[in-house]
């Protein structure tokens, strides 16, 4: 996806991916990505697709200052959730998020 934002190229086919954050499975519905990139040079945005139900029903691109991306590391990137969901038979399942702890790179 390529955006312009405030006379800025946001790409994310030739942009670098930092850290990605997935909520649900594959086809869930509320399920939803949260994507952090880095540009060429030195620009940090995040790109959000998800399920027709979720909180990113449509692709969007969000420029993120430097300042601020150790906070949406920190927000997705520290936390063990197990919550129940239901794929599409009715059987219950649990989704389990968990990540490593990585040096925030100033």
């Amino acid at each position: 996806m390529c955006r312009e934002i405030e006379g800025v190229l946001y790409d994310t086919a030739t942009s670098t991916i930092d850290k990605k954050f997935t909520y649900g499975v594959p086809g869930d519905p509320c399920g939803y990505e949260e994507t952090l990139y880095i540009t060429n040079d030195g620009r940090y945005f995040v790109y959000t697709n998800g399920g027709t139900q979720s909180k990113y029903p449509v692709e969007r691109i969000i420029p993120i200052a430097r300042e601020d991306v150790k906070n949406w590391m920190l927000s997705h990137c520290y936390e063990k959730v197990k919550r129940p969901s239901a794929n599409a038979d009715g059987r219950l399942f649990f989704i389990e998020r968990r990540f490593v702890r990585r040096q925030f790179r100033k």
